[in-house]
């Protein structure tokens, strides 16, 4: 009679084309087949030269006095559009993250004599509550927005409510920059390395994965953009005139494909006299489809899980019947069982929204060795694949 038998090592495998090897006992694995998506190349664009962003007039055509422009790739755009960040997938990344590089100048005329710092504000759709929203419009996920002056390590994270009314000596972080190159009394205000800034968009795939916020499909939003100038310059404060506002818009997107995962398994230890246990895992998709599961084991034989003799090393197909043992593998979900057979297929299955299903795990898997007192007494194991994919 068989003293124990060990099923060792459930792994769980969230990606595709994933294959573990382990030594021990019965090892489990389960491996994620789905399709990823295309990822698009992301370019960042930084200053190109004296050319960028230089003025071609003012900003504004009531007010000659200030200038201040958005600029990418050598080419104004104010009052219009960046072009749109994609935010690529990362199934490896707790935090997916993009950046788009562009240039803004802060100056006193057409002619962007004198710098005059700025401070930035922005929001999205409208909002100050930075959510991408889906394309269904039912669901919405935070975003955070971090704008920086690269060259001069300024950063503020957006939304900023004290942009507007900005003052020079006090809250205007952001560096301008002019044409005048500086004398004796005057600093240089030529600094074309100050035009480089750069938007960053990060979303929390892991914490929205765990609560059950981030379903497959697209994500949008717009995100607006308005800066603000300084309300006079250093230089010359006797003009405490208003500062100048612009704006452009950045359109944002995040592709989220369709994810299945298995989750929480664990050790398996069958032991007499019963030889039987009952594992609790989780089952997760991020949509409302449903799930298919199929399994096989490393010493699959004649349509049945097998469980080898540790000191064998041959197939069970060339060992005698007292070297392998079968086992049987079931799946339980509410009040269905289904038994599992090698390399089958079996449909239907419902997953949670939830990555590690925080509100209670939604499967069992139950095994079993039916023959196992008939067996001599040693050690078997075999290692089993579970591979989840999308119905």
């Amino acid at each position: 009679m068989i003293n124990n038998i060990f099923t060792n090592w459930f792994i769980s495998c969230v990606y595709s084309h994933c294959r573990y090897v382990f030594f021990g006992w019965l090892q489990v694995l389960s491996v994620l087949a789905i399709a990823d998506p295309l990822q698009e190349n992301i370019s960042l664009f930084g200053s190109v030269g004296s050319a960028v962003c230089e003025p071609t007039g003012h900003s504004t055509a009531n007010d000659r006095n200030r200038a201040i422009s958005f600029c990418e790739n050598g080419t104004r755009v104010n009052g219009t559009n960046l072009k749109p960040l994609t935010i690529p997938w990362d199934r490896n990344a707790l935090e997916l993250v993009s950046s788009r590089d562009f240039q803004i100048r802060s100056c006193d005329s057409e002619s962007c004599y004198w710098a005059i710092n700025y401070d930035i504000s922005g929001e999205i759709d409208g909002s100050t509550d930075l959510m991408l929203t889906h394309e269904s419009g039912e669901h919405k996920i935070p975003i955070s927005i971090l704008f920086q002056q690269v060259d001069k390590h300024k950063e503020r994270h957006l939304p900023n409510a004290t942009a507007i009314g900005c003052d020079f000596s006090s809250s205007c972080p952001f560096f301008g920059s002019g044409l005048f190159v500086g004398d004796d009394q005057h600093p240089n205000q030529k600094c074309l390395k100050c035009l480089s800034v750069r938007v960053q968009a990060k979303v929390s795939r892991h914490a929205l994965e765990e609560t059950g916020l981030l379903k497959a499909g697209v994500y949008i939003g717009n995100l607006k953009l308005k800066v603000y100038q300084a309300i006079k310059t250093s230089l010359l404060p006797e003009k405490a005139i208003g500062g100048l506002t612009n704006s452009v818009n950045l359109s944002i997107r995040l592709s989220v494909p369709d994810l299945v995962r298995i989750n929480h398994l664990d050790n398996v230890e069958l032991h007499t006299p019963h030889y039987h246990s009952e594992q609790s895992v989780c089952i997760y998709r991020n949509s409302n489809g449903t799930i298919q599961i199929q399994a096989h084991g490393e010493n699959d034989f004649d349509g049945q899980f097998r469980l080898r003799s540790a000191s064998e090393s041959k197939d069970c197909g060339l060992l005698p019947f007292d070297s392998c043992v079968n086992y049987l593998v079931q799946l339980k979900q509410a009040n269905r069982v289904v038994a599992l057979y090698p390399n089958i297929a079996n449909r239907g299955f419902k997953g949670s929204g939830s990555m590690n299903c925080i509100y209670g795990d939604n499967t069992v898997l139950i095994f079993d060795v039916p023959k196992a007192r008939s067996m001599p007494a040693n050690t078997y194991r075999d290692t089993l694949y579970i591979t989840v994919s999308p119905d």
